[in-house]
């Protein structure tokens, strides 16, 4: 189906409360809803259609967290602290974006998409020409461009090495164990590792592995990689940061 026109209707989650700091103000998510109207409409539905976008056909959404890095710069504030509170995967993919030279500054505004669900009545080519646009799209709703715009699909289902399962369960062993020292320095709790028993520190990679974050060089093999829901953005002219597997655009 060929559409005349596309109409985009984007909502937003941020709630303002006065008198309590609303750190999602600055990594607001917001959901852009996509309906077509089809080249085969005369004028009277065209503008029917334009004028209550329910009677236009459905086409999905896009949905993802705008981060609002130059405002965050002015004000002093970490971009990864504010991405690490909003949404793990956000602070996934900010955090692979921003190492060894990444396309991601302390002070650039992100577009991150975490859904990105369109239905089949939207070809290829429809697809890439959506993407190419998106910038503006965010624009015209938020009133803000985004420097970079990037996506991490998922991975194929797959087990976790046993390398991974390893290093993971060491990690919530130093977990537990520094947690336990640390409520007995604070709060007087009793602790006792024994004279004979090493005492365990958990490492700054190992805190990262227990609290969701990204260490730098996390990723995936190759064989996983979900080639078909890669392929749109490729066709946008997407490419992956240094095998980190987020995908990501710049805006010029």
């Amino acid at each position: 189906m060929t559409f005349e026109h596309i109409i985009t209707v984007c909502e937003e989650t941020t709630k303002y409360i006065s008198g309590l700091e609303s750190m999602n103000a600055y990594t607001p998510y917001i959901t852009i809803k996509l309906y077509g109207i089809p080249d085969t409409w005369d004028d009277e539905k065209i503008e029917e259609a334009i004028e209550c976008e329910d009677t236009a056909i459905p086409l999905g959404r896009i949905s993802g967290y705008l981060v609002l890095g130059q405002a965050l710069c002015l004000i002093g504030a970490d971009l990864l602290d504010y991405c690490d509170n909003a949404d793990e995967r956000l602070e996934n993919a900010a955090s692979a974006l921003m190492e060894r030279g990444g396309p991601l500054n302390e002070d650039s505004n992100l577009f991150h998409i975490t859904d990105f669900n369109l239905t089949e009545a939207v070809d290829a080519e429809a697809v890439r020409k959506l993407l190419i646009e998106l910038p503006d799209i965010i624009f015209m709703h938020m009133h803000v461009t985004p420097n970079v715009i990037s996506v991490s699909p998922a991975p194929l289902p797959h087990e976790k090495s046993k390398l991974e399962q390893v290093q993971e369960g060491l990690a919530q062993i130093a977990y537990r164990e520094t947690s336990r020292r640390v409520d007995a320095q604070i709060f007087g709790s009793d602790y006792d590792a024994g004279p004979d028993e090493p005492q365990i520190e958990i490492s700054p990679e190992q805190l990262n592995m227990v609290m969701g974050r990204r260490n730098e060089g996390d990723s995936y093999p190759e064989q996983y990689i979900d080639r078909k829901a890669w392929q749109p953005f490729l066709d946008a002219m997407f490419t992956e940061w240094r095998r980190t597997r987020v995908l990501y655009k710049e805006v010029l």
